[in-house]
């Protein structure tokens, strides 16, 4: 993954309006694992040492974050299966969410 790529998906995550800093933090650590497509399969401890979250608080997070939309959820294995999910981040939202934050709404 290019260096470009890869901070393109980083400025759409710090520029979107994410509800909350937790869920803003979780998508961060995802789109800095994602390739050019945003999608990437990071395990859940691999997301807990990158952001310094606990696992339930991941998990939970990752849920809000996929029921509005931030990010789709491939979950290939059975509940039990130690299988790591696919993640991919929602370009057309967060290139909303970017647009509605541009430089010209911004008072300094």
């Amino acid at each position: 993954m290019s260096k470009q790529v890869e901070k393109d998906w980083v400025d759409l995550v710090l520029h979107a309006d994410i509800p909350t800093p937790t869920m803003k933090l979780v998508l961060l650590a995802i789109a800095q694992l994602s390739n050019e497509n945003g999608r990437c399969r990071p395990s859940i401890a691999r997301l807990a040492i990158l952001t310094g979250l606990d696992r339930r608080t991941i998990t939970r997070n990752l849920k809000k974050l996929e029921d509005d939309f931030w990010l789709w959820i491939d979950r290939p294995g059975t509940p039990r299966s130690n299988e790591t999910n696919f993640y991919m981040l929602s370009s057309r939202k967060l290139r909303t969410d970017k647009v509605q934050f541009s430089s010209s709404n911004r008072r300094y």
